[in-house]
């Protein structure tokens, strides 16, 4: 049950920082937005093997 916890945290800690990065995006050139999608997308790929394997 704690994994669970830890695992739905992790899950809305990165959405939450995805939706700050997101929002500073709007104000950003076209660039800056290619190099938040790539950052996103390593934790993103991380949640999604962590929750695979859990």
């Amino acid at each position: 049950m704690q994994q669970a916890q830890d695992t739905a945290q992790t899950i809305w800690g990165v959405w939450l920082a995805a939706g700050l990065l997101i929002a500073a995006a709007l104000r950003m050139p076209r660039t800056a937005m290619v190099h938040l999608v790539a950052m996103l997308a390593i934790p993103g790929a991380f949640v999604a093997y962590v929750a695979a394997h859990n």
